[in-house]
């Protein structure tokens, strides 16, 4: 949308080239050629230059969310997990209690695994992103502020707005994970149970002091406080 208002704003283009009398195509992206084009290739131009956006923007919009829409999956492991804790503790049988343990504590770890991978893999294909939205806010705003394509710039900085609000809701949650199982584990009856048990479940709160987080080259983690300060640059 923000492309094709673009087009439709790009006026004084067209005006300097009837003016000028040249070879200028004022499409999403001004370009000059050495020769003339009839209004057909121009138009088939212009068509490709929106075909390409399309699949140039897509990608990049997918990216986004499928970081957000992986931290919901794990976070849904983690609601398993909370809510599987009380239940195995009730079990009578000790070394059923024991396999069950072992058996929740391979699935915790399994998370933390998946949690690190997130990371990494955040980190470098959109470390940077929060950085170039800090500096594009401003721009943006600057733009909207001087009236020059206004409807243009407010789309790009609500876009773009939306785009980190989803990031740093993902790390948020990434952030909070552990920290919720450790209170699960913590506010059950594990103090009343045997002696290796309590050892375990010690064992898995030490796990659990383990922080997570999605980082945000170079501005820190992605979380509520860098969405603050990058709301700052506005």
């Amino acid at each position: 949308m923000q492309k094709a208002n673009a087009f439709h704003y790009n006026k004084n283009c067209f005006k300097l080239r009837k003016e000028l009398n040249n070879n200028m195509l004022c499409g999403v992206v001004p370009a000059w050629l050495p020769w003339k084009l009839n209004k057909v290739a121009e138009w088939c131009y212009y068509g490709y230059q929106l075909l390409c956006l399309i699949l140039f923007v897509t990608p990049a919009a997918a990216i986004t969310l499928l970081v957000w829409e992986v931290s919901t999956w794990i976070i849904m492991h983690t609601e398993v997990l909370k809510q599987s804790f009380e239940g195995i503790l009730r079990i009578a049988d000790i070394q059923e209690r024991r396999r069950r343990l072992n058996l929740w504590l391979s699935y915790h770890l399994h998370i933390l695994s998946l949690s690190r991978q997130l990371n990494y893999l955040t980190k470098k294909c959109l470390g940077i992103y929060s950085l170039l939205a800090a500096l594009l806010f401003g721009s943006v705003i600057n733009q909207i502020h001087n009236k020059e394509n206004t409807v243009g710039g407010t789309l790009t900085f609500l876009g773009f707005l939306l785009a980190i609000f989803i990031l740093c809701q993902a790390g948020e949650k990434i952030s909070q994970q552990n920290k919720d199982i450790t209170d699960a584990v913590y506010n059950s009856s594990w103090y009343m149970m045997e002696v290796k048990t309590r050892k375990d479940v010690m064992f898995i709160l030490m796990s659990s002091n383990i922080k997570l987080y999605l980082e945000a080259l170079p501005l820190g983690q992605l979380n509520f406080a860098l969405l603050l300060m990058v709301y700052m640059y506005i």
